[in-house]
């Protein structure tokens, strides 16, 4: 259920990766730093140890960098809405009820809607952090089945081609709507997660080579991504109206940043790239659900409904393998239709005119 794949180092982490100086001195001072009344240890004093063990697991190679920020992200988030409302509270006192506080605090800040995979998400890094807890004896009890996960629709959710036309349009009338624009194409056009797309570098749109180079991204791969002509030449004009008047491949600056010239050295977040997305879609009523992962959907399913060979288009979304690709084929019905439609193998109705021994001519 993690997504981070985490668990299978955590259990190891007084052997393998050794301890947190803060974990050492915890130790030496008779078990006492950082515990409440109740004699179990804060949950602020021990998430200080978690996220530096998981700089250990980067620095090792354990981790994914996209696994690291996610989870860093959020964990300093959590951090602060503990530190403004729960500054005592002990790892027994980690519960569902304070987590759906903490959403309610995400709601109100720039997040208008939170998908359940997002919420799952969060979840399964806090399971990991009390995971962390457990094996690292900072209590003797599993408290981490207190947060289950909710189901999800895996149907994919893909923009319809009106709904893309009207999205695109959007995103051109915010603020800095040339970078969002360049953006959502480059989603759309690449099927790229959106994590890649965040740590993407100008010289990883190798436009010598034609491919976007996708360094580290989920499971810890690199891969290569055919640039389709359209995405190249929305791209650079992008990178043009933003200061990279020439590509070349010693610029290591973000691809889609927030500041200007060739240093470019603060990306745009997931979490931004995601609020837009909301934002935009509420402005629009949209019906369905859509998020910034709905463009990997929709590259995805239109890819299938052009012809493309599962196996390729595997390669191309980073999946481990086809089999997991196949839940693009899960088409709605209105897609479904129009397939059956245009590619039935017979000649239909021939076939019902003869069964009744009706010459159609």
């Amino acid at each position: 259920a993690c997504p981070s794949g985490l668990g299978q180092h955590t259990p190891s982490i007084g052997g393998q990766y050794g301890l947190a100086v803060t974990f050492i001195a915890f130790i030496q001072s008779g078990g006492t730093q950082g515990k409440s009344s109740k004699d179990e240890p804060s949950v602020l004093f021990v998430l200080d140890i978690y996220m530096d063990h998981l700089k250990k697991l980067l620095k090792l190679d354990q981790i994914a960098h996209n696994t690291f920020v996610t989870y860093t992200n959020f964990l300093k988030r959590f951090k602060k809405f503990l530190v403004a409302h729960h500054s005592e509270l002990t790892i027994n006192q980690l519960n569902q009820e304070l987590f759906l506080d903490f959403l309610l605090t995400e709601k109100s800040e720039k997040i208008e809607t939170l998908a359940i995979r997002t919420t799952n998400t969060y979840k399964a890094i806090i399971r990991e952090f009390l995971d962390f807890c457990y094996y690292s004896d900072f209590t003797d009890k599993q408290y981490k089945k207190r947060f289950s996960f909710q189901s999800v629709d895996l149907r994919p959710r893909y923009f319809k081609d009106n709904e893309v036309f009207d999205f695109l349009k959007e995103a051109l009338q915010r603020t800095h709507g040339y970078r969002y624009h360049a953006l959502f194409s480059f989603l759309l056009g690449s099927g790229c997660r959106v994590s890649e797309v965040s740590n993407l570098r100008v010289c990883d749109f190798d436009i010598e080579n034609g491919v976007i180079q996708i360094n580290k991204g989920k499971g810890n791969k690199d891969r290569n991504i055919p640039i389709f002509p359209e995405v190249k030449k929305i791209v650079l004009d992008y990178l043009n109206l933003t200061g990279v008047n020439e590509w070349n491949r010693n610029l290591t600056g973000y691809l889609f940043s927030r500041d200007f010239g060739t240093t470019r050295e603060i990306p745009i977040s997931v979490r931004s790239i995601d609020s837009m997305v909301s934002v935009i879609c509420n402005k629009l009523q949209f019906t369905e659900p859509y998020t910034a992962h709905s463009f990997r959907h929709t590259f995805a399913v239109r890819c299938l409904l052009a012809g493309m060979d599962t196996a390729y288009l595997s390669q191309i979304l980073g999946h481990k393998s086809p089999e997991t690709t196949y839940i693009y084929i899960q088409l709605f019905p209105r897609d479904l239709q129009k397939h059956i439609t245009e590619k039935y193998p017979f000649a239909f109705e021939k076939l019902l005119f003869s069964a009744f021994g009706i010459n159609e001519e």
